[in-house]
């Protein structure tokens, strides 16, 4: 009797020892953290709290939520058919245990585990460190689901279950099963889905008549409240495309970008992208390009930015980025067109007006000059753009100038600027890409040679809507970190910003450019700049209303020519739908308190009489105009350029900047000197001067010439004895 109690003392002894050692050895596991439990993968949601894309973890396909977000009767179903003592017993279920015994005993073969919860979620974290010897695991599981139960509340073992069983095609969790498998959102389960989904749990790679089966078994078991058919439900599940289950053609290439830029590719981002919104724009590009597609024209791209709080402290938000027609088309469909770098054609030119606006004290009435204009480009290459229309349209405002887009006014103007301020100006803005000197890109730059991105074009835009100040892009919170694209600069002061805006949003100006059926005419304020490329190789239309920023690209990133594809026509078509569905606000543009709109003399931009043709500017308060003292012979009708009345200098331009070209005689290089006048209109009479000279009187349209000699030159026109305009110009040595 004492040799047997003695016995069983040792027996206990050596238990108490293995039991140390292998409490010893839990501790070296790394399971120390809660955290180890919640390896989530990586999960984008859309504003609407849908999920855009979740990318694996250490498990699978997992998106965790915390167990308050499942819905009762997935969890209640979950706990009835694997562990319903689950509340009750340490970890382990010695009676499950047991009675598994007895039936494996019977069988002669393992029919049951009797694991529970707790064990599952020790193999299903631990699976790599846990032994591939079947009895040793058990014995492992069986000490790590104690351990589990007592470092651990039961629902914060219960909450990691829920997100990491194993349940099919290595997708884990219920709350990826749900939107993968059953295509549906973890809240909205009913209860016949979450029950299937239960039954994947003992059959994950359970043909579709043997799901039906266990389905069935369970629902007559316990759930008899649940319907019996679920064909439907069983097809989503077999009959889904795994290659494209995760993947919706509309959000990917915005997906693919956030990730990118993604700090730790793990856990939660919480965007402001709207899929909704979205899905109306991939759907406005779907019906535009049958149309399109006649005129070569075979991708588009969008960006769309929301503007809210107030006025001193907005904050602009990223709501829409289609970077091509289709990223699933095997033909370019992955190049995301938002942030290629292309030709950005007309689209800088506010800027550029913005700038010189600045720096000269120019106004919208500034008289600029539309006429033939050369420089020297790079590599000695003579520069000579040309206006869309092939034609020299004169004098004109720099409203004029902007609103019908003349090529020519805009190379004079970066000229007189500066191309290295108007470079440096980009370069603040964001274009991290003019990576060259700004000699490289030339007078071409106020063209856009020097190419932007869309997303970068479309937020430079924003600043005109932000009085001057460019915002960086709010795109979400990673973990709880708020995300932004770019920073925060002033661009141009609020006055500049307000005076563009009103110039690109003159609806009258823009009929006229246009014609009065355009896809930029809208029933509320919209300001808005077109863009077409050199040979139509790219399409741009960007503007603005009170909340919202939208950038449209239309072309092929071949690079091949559209038919004539322009920037008011291609890309416009979309921008007008997009803008339209759009929910807006009835705000109107407004102005600053030193500014008003003052009527002028459309052709000398004076104070006007009764008989001058007439248009609205807008102008400083305290800016002073002159009363106009030209006679107008125009019977109603309204002019925009020159007023013949006045000579018209077509060149040289102010500001013009002329080379001598060390290549050709001296003697064949000469300024052009071109003026147009009829001396029967006027009482007037008109002469010039160049440096001082003898005055030379205008009676006619004079064309002749100077020698091309270097230095700089005082032009001054003249109306009888006073001076009406006077402006410099340049003549340099070519390097």
């Amino acid at each position: 009797m004492k040799k047997g109690l003695k016995d069983l003392k040792r027996f206990l002894y050596f238990l108490g020892f293995l039991s140390s050692l292998q409490l010893l050895y839990l501790a070296f596991l790394p399971i120390h953290r809660l955290e180890d439990l919640k390896d989530s993968g990586f999960q984008i949601y859309s504003s609407e709290g849908r999920v855009l894309r979740e990318t694996q973890g250490d498990s699978g396909y997992i998106g965790y939520q915390p167990i308050s977000e499942f819905p009762e009767f997935l969890i209640q179903s979950t706990l009835r058919v694997e562990d319903s003592r689950f509340y009750s017993m340490p970890g382990v279920d010695f009676l499950s245990i047991l009675r598994a015994i007895g039936q494996n005993l019977r069988n002669g073969k393992i029919i049951s585990g009797a694991s529970t919860i707790h064990q599952q979620v020790a193999r299903i974290v631990l699976r790599n460190q846990l032994s591939s010897n079947v009895w040793i695991r058990k014995y492992e599981e069986f000490y790590l689901a104690i351990y589990l139960n007592f470092r651990y509340t039961k629902e914060e073992i219960l909450e990691v279950y829920l997100n990491r069983v194993p349940l099919k095609d290595n997708i884990s969790g219920f709350p990826s099963g749900s939107r993968i498998l059953l295509n549906t959102d973890l809240h909205f389960l009913t209860p016949e889905q979450s029950l299937l989904l239960v039954s994947l749990i003992k059959k994950p790679n359970a043909k579709p008549q043997e799901l039906e089966k266990r389905y069935e078994y369970l629902r007559v078991q316990y759930f008899p409240e649940c319907k019996s058919e679920i064909s439907h439900h069983l097809e989503s599940v077999f009959q889904r495309n795994l290659k494209n289950g995760n993947q919706n053609p509309l959000t990917l290439h915005y997906v693919d970008w956030i990730q990118s830029r993604s700090l730790h590719s793990k856990g939660i981002f919480s965007s402001e992208f709207s899929e909704e919104l979205s899905r109306k724009i991939y759907g406005i590009l779907q019906k535009e390009f049958p149309v399109l597609e006649r005129y070569n024209a075979e991708n588009s791209s969008v960006i769309v930015l929301k503007r809210s709080g107030d006025t001193k402290n907005p904050k602009l938000s990223l709501v829409s980025l289609i970077g091509s027609r289709n990223y699933l088309n095997e033909k370019e469909g992955q190049v995301n067109g938002a942030l290629a770098i292309r030709n950005s054609g007309s689209t800088l030119k506010p800027f550029l007006y913005g700038l010189a606006m600045e720096k000269f004290g120019w106004f919208p009435n500034q008289i600029l000059q539309d006429i033939e204009v050369s420089s020297l480009g790079k590599d000695g290459e003579v520069y000579r753009p040309q206006n869309n229309d092939l034609s020299y349209w004169g004098q004109m405002t720099l409203r004029e100038a902007l609103s019908f887009s003349r090529n020519a006014p805009a190379i004079r103007t970066i000229e007189v600027l500066g191309i290295e301020k108007f470079y440096l100006f980009l370069k603040s803005a964001g274009y991290d890409h003019l990576e060259k000197p700004a000699s490289y890109y030339g007078p071409g730059l106020a063209l856009g040679s020097g190419g932007s991105r869309l997303l970068d074009l479309t937020r430079l835009y924003s600043s005109l809507l932000t009085d001057g100040i460019l915002y960086p892009i709010y795109l979400g919170k990673e973990n709880g970190k708020e995300m932004y694209y770019g920073t925060k600069t002033t661009l141009l002061n609020p006055q500049t910003a307000q005076i563009l805006t009103d110039v690109l949003s003159d609806r009258e100006i823009r009929r006229r450019a246009f014609g009065k059926r355009n896809f930029l005419d809208f029933p509320f304020d919209v300001a808005s700049k077109t863009g077409t490329s050199k040979d139509y190789r790219d399409s741009w239309t960007v503007g603005y209303n009170s909340d919202y920023v939208v950038g449209v690209w239309v072309g092929n990133f071949s690079g091949e020519q559209m038919k004539r594809v322009s920037g008011s026509v291609g890309a416009g078509r979309i921008f007008q739908n997009i803008l339209r569905i759009l929910p807006h606000s009835k705000k109107h543009f407004t102005l600053s308190e030193g500014l008003e709109k003052r009527t002028l003399c459309r052709i000398t931009g004076k104070s006007p009489t009764p008989n001058c043709p007439t248009y609205r500017e807008v102008l400083p308060v305290s800016l002073t105009s002159e009363t106009c003292d030209t006679s107008h012979e125009i019977s109603g009708k309204e002019r925009f350029f020159s007023d013949r009345n006045i000579p018209g200098i077509l060149s040289p331009a102010p500001g013009e900047i002329f080379y001598i070209d060390s290549s050709l005689p001296q003697e064949n290089q000469e300024i052009p000197i071109r003026i147009e006048y009829s001396s029967d209109r006027s009482e007037h009479r008109f002469s010039y001067k160049i440096n001082g000279s003898e005055r030379k009187m205008i009676e006619e349209s004079i064309e002749t010439t100077l020698p091309l000699l270097q230095g700089k030159y005082n032009f001054q026109l003249m109306r009888d004895e006073e001076v009406i305009q006077e402006y410099s110009f340049l003549v340099r040595q070519s390097l």
